[in-house]
C-alpha cells in the first residue's frame, strides 16, 4: 500500500487594488505544517485602513490568520475601511493668524497712515472678514478718509475674523490715520 503523497497548499493573498500589494503575494502550506507560520507585510492603500485577511473579498467570510488550518488551496482577501478625512481647518485658522498682516502703500506705517490700506481676504480655504471700530475713517474694505485738521488723527482698531468650517480666531490691528494738514492759501492783490 503506497503512503499517501505529501501535501502542499497554496494560500494566495489578494490585496484587492491596494496601492502597495502583500509581500510575499502567497505562501505555500507543505507537509507536516498546517497553517502559514507568518502573514505576508499588510498591503497599504491610500484613504483606506487595512483591516486583516478574510475568506472572501470585502471583509466578508472568516478571518484568516495564523492559526487558521489551511488544507487546500484558497485566495484570501484584504479588508479595508476608508478613513475618514482629517479637519485642519483648526491648524489653517492659526497657521493664516500668525502670518496675517495688513499692506500699507509706500510711506505709510500704522502709527501713519494717510492712503487706502491692503486687507488680505483669506488663503487656503480660510476666509477672512474686517470689522473696523471707525468705518467713517478706515471701511471694512481697507478705504482710508482722513479726519479734519480740527478733529486731529484717529485711532482705528481693524479686526480680521478668519474662519474655516468650524475654526474661527480673530487678529486685531491698530493704526492711526493722520489728519488732513491745516490748508493755507495766498491771495495775490495786483494793483494793475
Amino acid at each position: 500500500v503506497l503512503a499517501l503523497a505529501p501535501y502542499s497548499y497554496t494560500v494566495t493573498f489578494d490585496s484587492q487594488n491596494a496601492d502597495t500589494a502583500a509581500s510575499p503575494a502567497s505562501i505555500t502550506v507543505t507537509e507536516p505544517a498546517t497553517t502559514v507560520s507568518s502573514l505576508p507585510s499588510a498591503p497599504e492603500k491610500s484613504g483606506f485602513t487595512f483591516g486583516g485577511w478574510f475568506t472572501k473579498a470585502n471583509g466578508e467570510g472568516t478571518a484568516f490568520t495564523t492559526s487558521t488550518v489551511v488544507n487546500s488551496n484558497i485566495t484570501v482577501y484584504a479588508k479595508w475601511t476608508a478613513t475618514a478625512p482629517v479637519d485642519t481647518s483648526a491648524q489653517d485658522v492659526a497657521l493664516l493668524k500668525s502670518t496675517l498682516a495688513i499692506s500699507f502703500a509706500d510711506g505709510d506705517s500704522a502709527t501713519s497712515v494717510t492712503k487706502n490700506i491692503t486687507l488680505p481676504s483669506g488663503s487656503n480655504g480660510v476666509n477672512v472678514s474686517w470689522s473696523s471700530t471707525n468705518t467713517s475713517v478706515v471701511s471694512t474694505a481697507g478705504v482710508v478718509t482722513r479726519p479734519a485738521f480740527a478733529d486731529g488723527n484717529a485711532s482705528v482698531t481693524l479686526t480680521a475674523t478668519l474662519t474655516k468650517g468650524t475654526a474661527s480666531d480673530t487678529k486685531a490691528f491698530s493704526v492711526t490715520v493722520l489728519a488732513v494738514a491745516p490748508y493755507s492759501y495766498t491771495v495775490t492783490f495786483d494793483s494793475q
